[in-house]
């Protein structure tokens, strides 16, 4: 009985191994080397994750930030970055965007992945710090699973000139829908992973 015991359980725990070894995993990387450069030159904001990507030879990342003004969607995204197929079976390390301040109202998105990197490109929103503006992961530094093929919403960085600003649950879509209609300008940073053959 014991011996069963044993094996059901070494058996439940492989199995769990299997499941958390293939399944990409973000999470939120707040204190990061990332974040303490930009703060150190002063030159805008992060948001950084750790990002893990088993079979990574396999799989499709895409990562992308949407802007939304006065409640209006841009008809493109602000920045994307789409990498695949990568040499190595396993890949790991920083992605994210940061937002790069030119001093006035303008300022410039960088996307950035393990082993992959856009040139900062000038955002068509403005975005000032004259209003009330935050920052806000929907991640935590604790990570979530991602399945293939799911867009997923990593963070938002959020701009009103109305004074006051809400606090909203970025896990919460219809929240999410009731941020983007206050907010004067709101950007969401969001990805996907899907396998090779979608990208076919």
């Amino acid at each position: 009985m014991n011996r069963l015991l044993l094996l059901i359980g070494l058996c439940i725990l492989s199995g769990c191994a299997v499941a958390e070894g293939t399944d990409p995993i973000i999470k939120a990387n707040p204190d990061s080397e990332y974040d303490t450069t930009y703060k150190e030159l002063g030159i805008g904001q992060i948001h950084d994750f750790q990002f893990t990507l088993p079979n990574a030879d396999e799989r499709w990342v895409r990562v992308w930030m949407e802007g939304y003004q006065n409640g209006e969607k841009m008809n493109e995204p602000l920045a994307e970055l789409s990498y695949g197929q990568s040499p190595g079976q396993n890949e790991e390390g920083h992605l994210g965007i940061g937002i790069i301040r030119d001093g006035g109202d303008g300022a410039m998105l960088h996307v950035y992945a393990p082993g992959v990197s856009l040139i900062p490109r000038t955002s068509p929103l403005p975005l000032n710090e004259t209003g009330i503006s935050t920052w806000e992961y929907a991640v935590d530094e604790e990570g979530i699973n991602l399945e293939l093929g799911e867009e997923v919403l990593l963070g938002a960085y959020r701009q009103s000139t109305s004074g006051s600003i809400q606090t909203f649950d970025l896990q919460n879509k219809e929240q999410v829908k009731q941020m983007i209609h206050d907010d004067t300008v709101v950007l969401l940073l969001k990805m996907e992973v899907g396998t090779s053959e979608e990208q076919e």
